[in-house]
């Protein structure tokens, strides 16, 4: 398996109709973003309010200080038709052809940002900024960098020390890639690119084992 680690990365491309992207951000000075799990179910929930309408969610994975995003967008057509019913400048600019995609997917970031920080900085007692720096978002244009990608972030808990196996780790993708009708957030786009439950599975093994050789 690539080490794509290795590669020098652009860490902030556009987004762009049916683009898929690796998303991802820590917070400042290693806080604990989720202390509990009503903080990581918040964290999803909110993601769903902004982005459903707008993104297909490839995969993820929440550890308590920082998060990924695989997601591909959807196209214009649809992203107009849900934008018109968002009450933001942003929407209105795109709508009127003033402002491209990215634009408005960037304010929606910022919004979900915003919504998250407020919510955390009452609940926690605290000032100031959350995250430790601009949002990251690598535009994944290979099929083997995808399945290596979303191996990788599905690898983070077991990585980290937080669990022994990728089905241990409640706030992941991985376990309802094994029964996507238990959850609402991620595509079906899985079913072609794994071809099956069995080789899901085989390849995550496959990167476990590969991934400690580069420790």
């Amino acid at each position: 398996m690539i080490n794509y680690q290795s590669v020098s990365i652009n860490y902030h491309h556009k987004f762009e109709e049916a683009g898929i992207y690796h998303i991802y951000n820590r917070t400042i000075q290693e806080l604990d973003l989720f202390r509990n799990a009503d903080d990581y179910y918040h964290f999803l929930d909110k993601f769903r309010v902004y982005f459903h309408q707008y993104v297909n969610i490839v995969g993820y994975c929440l550890i308590p200080n920082h998060f990924h995003f695989i997601v591909r967008i959807k196209s214009t057509e649809i992203i107009l038709e849900s934008a018109i019913l968002e009450k933001t400048q942003a929407a209105s600019n795109l709508t009127d052809g003033q402002i491209p995609i990215n634009d408005f997917l960037e304010d929606q970031m910022r919004r979900f940002f915003s919504a998250v920080s407020l919510r955390y900085n009452h609940l926690y007692r605290r000032r100031g900024a959350l995250f430790s720096d601009r949002m990251k978002r690598i535009r994944i244009i290979d099929q083997n960098k995808l399945i290596y990608l979303i191996c990788y972030i599905h690898h983070n808990p077991i990585h980290h020390g937080l669990v022994a196996n990728y089905c241990e780790w409640e706030f992941s993708s991985y376990k309802y890639y094994l029964d996507l009708s238990q959850n609402s957030l991620l595509s079906q786009e899985v079913n072609t690119l794994f071809e099956s439950k069995e080789r899901f599975i085989s390849i995550h093994e496959e990167f476990k084992v590969e991934f400690k050789r580069f420790l």
